[in-house]
């Protein structure tokens, strides 16, 4: 799910928009840093070993887990002032993995990207 289409489901409100800036601010963060080590990634598919693709799966893996840990405490904040309806539906979303599209993040599968010479994820 984008950042603009996550504000209009959580109905942000006008008193919730500086806190939502630093939520939207920290999520575009993180997808660029994502996005800087899945082309990486690609750029040298070619070229790793195995021991190299596993080095770059677990830089990826790593980027993913500290993204979630950056951006829990800036969510929790806007979360904690959100009204009932709007936590259920946040609530909801997260539930659903219904955040960008991925399960546990906000990367839109951004670091399940499999190079071009890289064999089909299994």
């Amino acid at each position: 799910m984008r950042v603009k289409q996550m504000h209009d489901r959580l109905m942000i409100a006008d008193a919730q928009e500086a806190q939502w800036g630093k939520v939207a601010q920290t999520m575009n963060d993180n997808a660029k840093t994502m996005d800087k080590l899945t082309q990486a990634r690609i750029d040298r598919a070619k070229d790793m070993t195995a021991v190299d693709d596993l080095k770059s799966y677990g830089e990826i893996t790593e980027a993913h887990a500290e993204g979630i840990r950056t951006l829990t405490p800036v969510f929790a904040t806007l979360y904690a002032s959100m009204s009932d309806p709007q936590k259920k539906q946040a609530d909801m979303m997260f539930r659903h993995g219904d955040r960008r599209g991925d399960r546990h993040g906000m990367y839109k599968n951004r670091h399940h990207k499999r190079g071009p010479n890289l064999p089909p994820a299994n």
